[in-house]
């Protein structure tokens, strides 16, 4: 007989997106499984990775609130102090400083494992975890069935879980969206 774990919101994918979510809801009254195939390697090389994400101001009290800001200063970033912003087939440019805005730097450029691994930090609290979290890693999703009731999400090792919200931070490629039949848009 297979066992169902009944939580209010199921996370599939603990990237920057799935753990920030998560990381925003810990401690709060809701219960919440993330769904993650592979956790990232927490050994940083001497090299950073190519995979990186500029950081604004904004985004950086985003993460301090969240308890995760600390965990990328402990690793390592690079404060960056202008920015052009331009479209290949366009006239459209905008270019700005920090020395216009009055700030030390516009913000800072992270590698995204960095952020995942201060994700994972805030959430783990070093002591098995927030109360209202399950890490469920490795594991894949293999099915979902929506109804107005909620979700069920069934796991390639036999796991099943119910949900009342599914969110689907699994990637541009994402599985959760396929099986929900959510339309894309996209463009170059």
């Amino acid at each position: 007989m297979m066992q169902m774990q009944n939580v209010d919101v199921v996370i599939v994918g603990g990237g920057m997106v799935g753990l920030g979510l998560a990381a925003a809801l810990k401690n709060s009254a809701l219960t919440i499984a993330i769904v993650e195939g592979q956790l990232p390697d927490t050994e940083l090389g001497e090299a950073p990775d190519n995979r990186v994400s500029a950081l604004s101001l904004a985004s950086q009290r985003i993460l301090q609130g969240v308890g995760a800001w600390d965990g990328i200063v402990a690793r390592r970033l690079q404060p960056y102090d202008s920015m052009e912003v331009w479209e290949q087939d366009s006239f459209g440019h905008i270019g700005f400083d920090a020395a216009s805005l009055r700030q030390p730097a516009l913000g800072h450029i992270v590698e995204n494992r960095v952020i995942q691994l201060a994700l994972l930090d805030a959430i783990l609290d070093g002591n098995g975890g927030a109360s209202n979290i399950s890490l469920l890693t490795p594991a894949r999703a293999r099915s979902l069935q929506v109804s107005e009731a909620g979700a069920i999400l069934l796991l390639e090792d036999g796991r099943a879980l119910s949900a009342r919200v599914v969110v689907a931070a699994d990637g541009a490629h994402s599985w959760v969206r396929r099986q929900a039949d959510i339309p894309l848009t996209s463009w170059d």
